[in-house]
């Protein structure tokens, strides 16, 4: 029995299509951190990308989120909590009351 595995590399190898529309771009765009507007760089494996939903007024998701991306460094720091509520007041996702 033989057993062939094959994976396809993000590491920038494509095959022979010349482009696979945005997300092709998105891909090679670096993230940076929200709260200390940094570069994530490839090794900070305690850095996280959060996806917060939007909801209408009855609470409801939309379909839409808002990409907030925390370093390690933030992390480890323990801001990590006021950070995130201060980019979510600022993206008018929650009240200025959760920063008192």
């Amino acid at each position: 029995f033989f057993f062939f595995f094959f994976f396809q590399a993000e590491d920038g190898i494509r095959d022979a299509q010349e482009s696979r529309g945005l997300g092709d771009v998105y891909k090679r765009q670096p993230r940076k951190c929200s709260v200390t507007n940094r570069l994530l760089g490839s090794k900070d494996h305690a850095s996280v990308q959060i996806n917060v939903g939007n909801v209408d007024k009855y609470g409801i998701y939309t379909g839409d989120y808002q990409v907030f991306c925390l370093s390690g460094a933030v992390r480890r720091q323990g801001e990590a909590d006021f950070g995130l509520n201060l980019r979510c007041v600022e993206a008018k996702l929650m009240n200025q009351r959760v920063l008192k």
